[in-house]
């Protein structure tokens, strides 16, 4: 797995946002009703993660998001057409390129 920063990034999630902020001012926002498993957590669940360099892992969830593929929009469990979320799958919510990015990952 590749990591994307050298450093363990910040993670905040408020209203409904999850906002990753890297050193070097790269930035990630996503909103978690763009994942099934994220979707379906409690403001207390979505709050109590594990982050490493490689991405987050919310041990309530069962789930596991890289930094990597979130970059990419890439949300993981995706909400399908169905569900109450239907819009929710597109790109993140912006992506601030910054200078600290991992070896490999240009």
């Amino acid at each position: 797995m590749r990591r994307l920063a050298d450093k363990i990034p910040t993670v905040r999630f408020e209203d409904g946002i999850f906002t990753i902020a890297f050193d070097g001012g790269a930035e990630i926002r996503f909103p978690a009703k763009g994942n099934r498993r994220l979707a379906a957590g409690t403001s207390e669940q979505l709050s109590r993660m594990e982050v490493s360099p490689f991405g987050i892992h919310w041990p309530d969830l069962d789930e596991d998001l890289s930094f990597a593929g979130l970059s990419r929009g890439d949300y993981g469990q995706y909400v399908d057409s169905a569900s109450p979320y239907p819009d929710a799958i597109p790109a993140p919510l912006s992506v601030a390129e910054g200078g600290n990015r991992g070896k490999g990952d240009r």
